[in-house]
């Protein structure tokens, strides 16, 4: 049995006037967790809901769907209808559709093995630099405050800071 229900959807940020058109199509999605629990994947509705609270949008689901690919290639028609790019009402930065799975899936077979241990290298490389990152007593605080204003915050805005020894390395 097949729980997932992909589906468009449409958010205002009322203050602002300002939209943004997307839309889900995780395992076990379902129109009824939007804004229960699922609040876009957008970094800039995010950091509305931060500012301003969860309150202050008007939440519609679009249209719900039989499968993904249905829902993906009507969510990139619509971006791309109201040409979300140059239009400033919109909070959406792109208007094209999510990379396929099926991309994602065969790429890897026109790598050669050479290209492959070197792109691991580098990602090895990379994943050592973020060791030792260490979060501010403020921010920690600043969290706790969200989060009992029951506002989600997104990831790059978690507050970490390199360690000194973290930013050698970078530099």
């Amino acid at each position: 049995m097949n729980d997932r229900v992909p589906y468009t959807y449409l958010i205002k940020h009322k203050p602002s006037n300002t939209v943004y058109y997307g839309c889900r199509f995780a395992k076990g999605c379902n129109p009824k967790d939007l804004w229960t629990t699922y609040y876009t994947s957008s970094k800039y509705v995010n950091l509305l809901i931060a500012k301003d609270g969860k309150d202050s949008f008007d939440i519609q689901v679009r249209r719900t769907f039989k499968n993904i690919d249905d829902c993906r290639e009507w969510e990139s028609r619509v971006l791309k209808r109201m040409n979300v790019i140059q239009n400033p009402r919109f909070i959406n930065k792109s208007n094209n559709k999510s990379i396929s799975i099926e991309c994602c899936k065969y790429s890897n077979l026109r790598r050669s093995d050479e290209v492959k241990e070197k792109q691991k290298e580098i990602g090895k490389r990379i994943g050592s630099l973020n060791k030792g990152k260490k979060r501010t007593e403020e921010f920690k605080q600043r969290m706790k405050d969200l989060h009992a204003q029951g506002v989600l915050v997104p990831n790059y805005q978690k507050g970490y800071r390199d360690s000194d020894e973290t930013r050698k390395k970078k530099s």
